[in-house]
Parts: structure tokens; C-alpha cells; sequence
């Protein structure tokens, strides 16, 4: 059977292509087609492509931030904490491990903290970071 043919101005298409004839080798097509999608504001499809990433490269960190940096741009709080979830405990990888901290910050406001919750957050935060990526300058 013959691969079906697509037009040239159906990215999408042409990348799902790519990516089904070699998911594994081809991360040009992974980044692009979600690029794509983000650029149409597709976050649905953004999300659903980010997921299938993952099931084949799980411990791509970079691509972890990638996907919160996307939610927290979009003020998607409970999809931030479920990339986090799925994420952080898997990979010590100081990229994400930071970006978390800055989540954390930016949810627990010290500035307007009367009641000392915020700092206690953001400190349990830290120590929860150490315990679990280290304290060493390469780490």
C-alpha cells in the first residue's frame, strides 16, 4: 500500500507521517509538530503529542520543561503539578528541578506571606530539592 500523499501546506500531517515512520529516530518531527501546535494554540493537541513523546523518551528533560514551561504560561496550575507528578521523581535533572522551585515561589507569595505558610512551603520545597537532586555543584 502507498503512503498517502500530502499537501505541502499540511504540516501537521507531514510531520504525523514522520514521526509514524520513525518515532524513535526523528525528533525534528517530534519538536515540530508540537511547535506547530503551539503555534496554532492547539494546547489540546499540544498536550496529546507531548504525551506520545513521553511514552517513547520519558526521561527527555528537556522536553519536561518544554511542557511545563507551556503549561505555566498558560496559567494551567493542575497540569504544571501533573507534569511535575509524572516527571521530577524520574529524572534529577537540574533544569526541571529549578523550574519546579520557581513554581513553587511563584504559587507561595513571601512578600504578602502574613502567616509564615508561603515561607514554609517554599523551605520544605528547598530541602525536598536537596534530598532528592543533591547538593553538589555538578549535580
Amino acid at each position: 500500500m502507498l503512503p498517502k500523499t500530502r499537501l505541502p501546506h499540511d504540516r501537521v500531517g507531514i510531520l504525523e507521517d514522520r514521526i509514524a515512520e520513525d518515532p524513535r529516530g526523528d525528533m525534528d518531527a517530534w519538536r515540530s509538530l508540537i511547535s506547530e501546535h503551539r503555534k496554532r494554540s492547539k494546547w489540546d493537541e499540544a498536550r496529546a503529542v507531548y504525551e506520545r513523546f513521553f511514552k517513547v523518551f520519558p526521561s527527555a528533560a528537556e522536553m519536561w520543561v518544554d511542557y511545563a514551561n507551556m503549561e505555566l504560561e498558560l496559567n494551567e496550575f493542575f497540569n504544571v503539578e501533573q507534569v511535575f507528578a509524572k516527571s521530577l521523581m524520574s529524572l534529577p535533572n537540574v533544569q526541571l528541578w529549578s523550574l519546579y522551585l520557581d513554581y513553587v515561589r511563584r504559587r507561595n507569595n513571601l512578600v504578602t506571606d502574613t502567616t509564615g505558610n508561603a515561607r514554609q512551603t517554599v523551605s520544605q520545597a528547598y530541602d525536598f530539592v536537596i534530598q532528592n537532586v543533591g547538593i553538589d555543584k555538578d549535580s
